[in-house]
Order: structure tokens, then sequence, then C-alpha cells
């Protein structure tokens, strides 16, 4: 016998319906019912299909408007201190305050929730924070709706100690761990509710006990899990993302079960735990991919989950990796994906079929001659057997890359020499980070055009017209250093990938990223490889309206790998190095066509990193190696930029500094020009363009605010080495915030200028 459940459901609704009603609240034109209306009928949508699969425990709790971490502080009253705000009576209008900002207080920091393309609202921990009084209701009421309906329900928190980990300290506050007793307090409130409502299981998430936690930390998980023993709650403690650690911990913590993501864990690592794991506990076992949209080897997983149910029979549960948070939904909606391809996929829906019949298996409802299964092991086989995920012409390419080295001819400081004399460029330099606001018309413009409703001149003229009003507003603005604006990509990946081979997409595989904001991964199921220039005629296109340098602008190599769904059948590194290769013919286009100055971004760059210590060093050269081969052998006056966001760079600096990139721009803003820091310890040579500005919230800087902060950085970083940009791509702004703070912002630059030339 095995029980059947997942960790979390994609929350997004089939069409993005919780991004356009939020916005449409944001825009006025839905109120609180409206879009509470959405939201219950997401998550019933979504209870249902886990009913429907005769899942054993319907997860509850999973779902949120903004983000996980932000319910949580808000359903424990733990909200930052500054916004002010009566934790009783926050309302939605508060809640998207704090995520977006409001006209005294800036946005809460925003950061990648471990190695995921999902961001999370940092909890800020200062001395006087409480959790109490929060909007229990939130949750409650969720549970309510969930238990009128089903019988068997679990529900489902950030745990105390991930909470408590993932904040930054502000004020004067020096440990976190002084606030472990008011988290306990809150959370036992918490608990105490929820037991009410009639619940006897609840998921924990403790994903930081895949970390190698300091001592502190260990004690501090026996004290936590100790004092909520006494609630008398059964508590499936949920781990995922790495392989599990602190297994002697672990063993000792009074709880119900613990769940194990064994997609990145292999089974001897697992088999050691389950020595010292009583049979007469819970373990839950994640052998469905949460993370990856392949079909899952149902037989293989099977073979693999058959001595566990004889040692642990009920008390065996199956389920997903991780939350299918970072999935498309449903692979039924998609119809433009090529037919065999779409034989190898496995979307939310599907992947808790497999999860059903796995289940149906081990509870000897079903044998392995099942038609379902049957159906599968037939597209795991023509999935190996295909030709489609091979090109010899990669191989060639690949094998000539491996023999060379790709660095720069001559050192930074020589470099720039020659780049800023050719380029007459002042001190403190503006630029933007690439796109601009994509307004409806830009959205349907290309919508027509890929539908075919308007022809290639028609659609061409109308990208152009829209290039030639974003480079005269720039030389209006008085910027430095230009760029077209984007207006012909829809997305910074989907964009290349759909013009390279072994690249496919979805039309409705949408993910969320933060907040609203979400991404349509492409699938990459066969090698790399680039047939034709994709950026050439635009850029040179650029360029030809202004004697000021326009940016050429491409995606990493690494973002171009972890921001797509990645083929599973070779090494993720020899997939980078065939991007690399794709990309340095481009570079080499550009750099052909006049182009002089070309911006690689790498936002995943640091999301790549694993968590395993021991695997980064790898990852890490690796990924410089990718940037390098990308950008390497070019001439000294090809000034290569790159862009880095939402990341922690203080343990990766020495090897963001061998890419070797001569500006670097990154997210500063919300972190309040803290990161800085880290570069300045680091005595990092190269120019850096701190983002002066948060383009995630709609608040417009102003020149005062800005000031401050530039004055800030040459504090920190040598102002010779300064570059002024907003912190990201501007493409979710409209255009008045963008005019507004761009304007801000090069009169903020000039004034910091004069003052420093007098």
């Amino acid at each position: 016998m095995s029980i059947s459940h997942i960790i979390g459901m994609p929350r997004i609704g089939e069409n993005r319906e919780i991004k356009f009603a939020i916005e449409s609240f944001w825009n006025k034109k839905y109120n609180e019912n409206d879009l509470k209306y959405i939201f219950n009928k997401i998550c019933l949508k979504n209870w249902n299909l886990q009913s429907y699969y005769n899942i054993s425990y319907i997860t509850v709790g999973d779902f949120c408007l903004y983000d996980h971490v932000l319910n949580m502080l808000t359903i424990l009253g733990a909200i930052p201190t500054r916004f002010n705000f009566n934790t009783k009576n926050i309302n939605y209008k508060k809640y998207f305050q704090m995520a977006r900002g409001n006209k005294n207080n800036k946005p809460m920091e925003m950061t990648k929730w471990f190695n995921t393309n999902y961001h999370y609202l940092v909890p800020e921990w200062t001395k006087n924070i409480k959790f109490k009084n929060g909007k229990y209701n939130w949750l409650l009421n969720n549970i309510r709706k969930a238990k009128s309906i089903y019988k068997n329900i679990k529900v489902t928190i950030i745990g105390p100690l991930t909470l408590l980990y993932l904040g930054k300290k502000k004020g004067n506050l020096k440990n976190k761990l002084f606030l472990l007793k008011k988290i306990i307090n809150g959370y036992k409130i918490l608990l105490l509710k929820i037991k009410k409502e009639g619940i006897n299981i609840i998921q924990i998430e403790e994903p930081i006990l895949t970390l190698k936690l300091k001592k502190e930390w260990l004690i501090a998980f026996k004290k936590v899990y100790k004092e909520f023993k006494k609630i008398n709650i059964n508590i499936l403690l949920v781990t995922y993302f790495e392989e599990l650690k602190n297994y002697n911990l672990i063993k000792k913590l009074p709880i119900y079960g613990i769940h194990i993501d064994i997609i990145n864990n292999n089974f001897k690592n697992i088999g050691k735990f389950l020595n010292i794991w009583s049979n007469k506990k819970i373990i839950s076992i994640g052998i469905i991919n949460g993370r990856n949209i392949w079909k899952t080897n149902i037989i293989k997983k099977i073979l693999k989950l058959k001595k566990l149910s004889i040692k642990y029979k009920n008390n065996l549960w199956i389920s997903s990796s991780c939350s299918f948070l970072h999935i498309p939904l449903n692979l039924k909606n998609e119809f433009l994906i090529d037919n065999e391809i779409k034989k190898w996929l496995s979307f939310a829906k599907q992947k808790i079929k497999e999860i059903k019949y796995i289940s149906d298996f081990l509870k000897n409802n079903i044998k392995l001659s099942n038609k379902y299964i049957y159906k599968n092991l037939i597209s795991i086989n023509n999935k190996k057997k295909s030709f489609k995920n091979k090109n010899k012409l990669v191989e060639k390419e690949f094998k000539i890359i491996k023999k060379k080295k790709y660095n720069r001819f001559s050192s930074f400081k020589n470099r720039k020499k020659k780049q800023f004399k050719k380029y007459n460029l002042p001190i403190f330099p503006t630029t933007l980070i690439g796109s601009f606001p994509q307004t409806k018309e830009i959205r349907n413009l290309r919508f027509l055009f890929k539908n075919k409703k308007i022809n290639y001149l028609n659609y061409l003229n109308k990208i152009r017209n829209e290039i030639k009003l974003n480079i005269n507003l720039q030389e209006k603005l008085n910027l430095d250093v230009l760029v077209h604006g984007e207006p012909e990509r829809n997305d910074m990946v989907e964009y290349f990938g759909e013009q390279l081979w072994g690249f496919e997409f979805t039309s409705n595989g949408w993910v969320q990223s933060y907040g609203t904001r979400c991404v349509k991964p492409p699938i990459i199921y066969g090698d790399i490889y680039r047939p034709n220039s994709i950026t050439k005629n635009i850029s040179k296109f650029s360029q030809s309206l202004t004697l000021k340098p326009v940016k050429g602008m491409l995606t990493g190599p690494i973002t171009m790998i972890k921001w797509s769904f990645t083929r599973n059948d070779q090494k993720i590194k020899y997939t980078a190095i065939q991007m690399s290769i794709a990309l340095k013919k481009e570079v080499y286009d550009l750099k052909k066509n006049g182009i002089k100055i070309i911006q690689i971004d790498e936002p995943a760059f640091k999301e790549g990193l694993p968590i395993k210590k021991r695997e980064r060093k790898k990852y890490l050269k690796i990924a410089v190696k990718c940037f390098k081969i990308s950008c390497g052998n070019i001439e000294d006056e090809i000034q290569i930029h790159t862009h880095m966001c939402y990341s922690k760079f203080n343990n990766i600096l020495k090897y963001i500094s061998k890419m070797n990139a001569d500006v670097i721009t990154i997210e500063t803003s919300r972190s309040n020009m803290n990161i800085l820091n880290n570069f300045k310890k680091f005595k990092y040579s190269n120019d850096i363009g701190p983002g002066i500005y948060d383009i995630h919230s709609p608040k417009i800087p102003n020149i005062i605010d800005i000031v401050k902060l530039i004055k800030k950085t040459y504090k920190v970083i040598n102002y010779k080495k300064i570059w002024i940009n907003p912190d990201c791509g501007l493409k979710t702004r409209n255009w008045k915030e963008t005019i507004e703070s761009l304007k801000n912002m090069v009169i903020a630059c000039k004034i910091i200028r004069k003052n420093l030339l007098k």
C-alpha cells in the first residue's frame, strides 16, 4: 500500500487568470471580491484535479496572490515594521504595497528561491517585530472551503526556521535566532488554529535542511519541533531541491514523517538515511520531478520503490520532488508542439497522473502490463531512439571548441583606455539594461505577424519605427550608451531559442517568476545549432540611427539553459557549451557589422549554483568557460557588458571576475547598495553599473534619492568605474513611469558629475 500526495500546485491558473485579475485590481478595474472569486476558482480547480486522480491527500495552503513567503509573513503578522501597517487589518491593497512599494516605502527586497527562477520577497527581521495578530483567515477560510468538499486534506506552510533563515537582519538585530522564541509562539498560535479546523496532518516545508547548517541552527530545529509536539498535530516535514543532510537531527525530531526529494538524491544516500529511519514513521518519496517537463519512466520508478513499499507499507507516501510551481499546468493546452516531442513531455496535470499510477501499482491495484504504463514505456524508448535530438554539425563544432582557450587579448586596464577613447564616454556613463515597455500594440503586432495576419515587410517597418522612437527618446534624454528597446522580442530566452535548432516552444506553458510576472520557458530537446544570424540586422539598423553607441543585446549561455526546460539525456554542461558556440557566432557577426558594445545577459548565473558546496566549483568553472567561449577571442575595442540580477554575489565574485566582462550591471537598489560592499572587499577591478532604481516597482524614483544612491556607490567603488543604469529591463513598466524615471536618473547623474568635477 502507499499514500499519494503532492507538495504544491502551479498557482497562476490554466490561462494566467490570476495575473490578469491582480493587474485589473491594481488598475482599479477589479475590487477585492473580484480577486477573491478568481482566487477561489483556481484553488477549486487545483483541488478537483488532485481529487479526480484519487490523490490520497489534497494539498491546501499552497496558493497565494503574489508570493508564498509574503503570504506566510502576513498570516503570522510578521510584516516589515517600516510599513507601519496594523497587522490585523491587512487588505489586498496593503499586501501588494509591501511587494511593490508605496509613496513612503520601497518594496521588499526580492531574491531567488534557492536555485530556481522563482523570486521570493525577503523577510525583514528587526528586534521589535511581532509574530501575532496576523491575517489567519487568509489560510483558515481556504481550509474551510476545502474541508466542506473533501474528506482528506493536508495543509502546507513554510517552516519557521526556513522563514527565519531566508530573511535579512535589519536595524540593530545581530542574530536572527534572537527571534526564535517569538517565531515559535507565532507558529504555535497558527498551528492551534489549523488544528481547530479539524486538520490532523500539516506539511511544514523546511528546505534549509538540505543546506550545511551551523550548530546553532541545528539546535534551533530541536527546540522548534519539541514545542510543536505539544500542539499534538501530525507534522510532515518537507525538504527539496537537494540531497538531504542532517540525518541524525531529523531522526530525533518528534515528527510524523519526512519528505525527501529523490530527484536530487541518489538512492545510495537515501539508503543510508532509511537505515536509521523507523518504518513506523512516514517516509514520503518525491519520485516525480517537479522542476522539469519530461515524462517519467514509470517502470523504472516502480522498481526503485518496490523494496521500500515492502518495508514501509502504508507509511510509504508517493509525491512530487517539490511543488509544481516551477512547471506549466497542462500539456493538453498545447497544440503547436511537434507531435513526436509532445509524446515525451509531462506537465503538472500529467505528473499527478504519473503519481496516481505509481501509487496504484504499489497498492496492487494495477499490473506492469497496464495500458497506461505500457504507453509510457513506448514513449521513453522512442525518445532514446529518436534522431531529432542529434546533430552532426554540432558534434564537429564541439570537437574544435574543446581544443581552444578563450581569453581577451589584453588586460581590462588596457581595454578600458581604448574603449573610452573610442566612444568618448564621460564619467558615470548612463545606459539601460535592454528592454523598453512592451505595450499592447507591440504585443499585438508580434501576435499578428506570428499568426501570418500581416506580412514580413509590414511587420519589419513597424518594428523599425518603434526602434526609431526608442533611439530618439534616449538621445533626447541624453543617455550615453543606447539600446534599441527590443520591441521584436517576446522574451529574452524564447526569442533566441526560436531561431536556434534544438528548441521547442509551448503556446501556453506559463510559469510564475515573481508576482504577476510569468515566463514561458522553451524546451531544449536536442543539440543546439545556430543556422543563421539572429540579431545582426536589427542591431545594424539601430546603430545607423545615431552616432552614439547602441548595444547589441544577447542572452548568455547559462541563462538560456537555466531558463529553459533542459534535455535530460545528456549532461547539462554539454548543452551549455553548445549554446556558447551558437552565441560566439552571433558576437562575431555583430562585431563584423559595426556593433562595438555587446551585452551578454547572465541573470541566471548565480541561480545555476548547486546547493551542494562540493559541486559549486565545477559548475562555476563551466559557467565561466561558457561565457568566455561566447565572447573571449574578441578585439580590445569591443566592450563586453553582462547583466545579473537578484543574487547574492559574495561567494562567487572570484568567478564573476574571471568572466572578465568590461562592465557588469547588477541589481542593487532594493538592497540599498549593500551588495557593493562585497565588490569592494573582493577588490573587483572591472566596471560596475549598480542598478540605481527598482524597475519592479511602479514608484518613480525622485532625483534626491537617486543622487543619494549614486553618492553611496562611489563611497564604496572608485567613481571612475561606475556606470549609471536602472536595475533591470523596462519591459514591465508603462511609458509614463519609464520616461519620468529615466529623466530623473539622467538629471541626478549630471548633478553628481558637476559636483565631482568642481
